[in-house]
């Protein structure tokens, strides 16, 4: 899927989300994909995906803001791997 060192979600990994685990890509949109995206193609969806990802912790480290959405990252591992 992607890199085991690799601390965000890859575009890779976001594919394998929404190909292996309907549920957690749904959840995916609904946290990291702005309403403008849309309706636009999946891989600039999946692409914007990522970036938001990256944007939310590298803009708002140290906020709490952050306790609120990264963590879905790992509690979505445990709950679907």
């Amino acid at each position: 899927m992607q890199k085991p060192d690799s601390f965000f979600l890859s575009t890779t990994g976001i594919r394998h989300y929404k190909e292996n685990f309907p549920e957690v890509n749904k959840h995916l949109n609904e946290i990291f994909l702005c309403v403008a995206w849309h309706l636009e193609e999946e891989t600039i969806q999946i692409k914007e995906i990522a970036h938001n990802l990256r944007n939310n912790y590298h803009n708002n480290k140290g906020r709490n803001y952050n306790q609120i959405r990264l963590p879905f990252y790992e509690d979505t591992l445990k709950k679907f791997n």
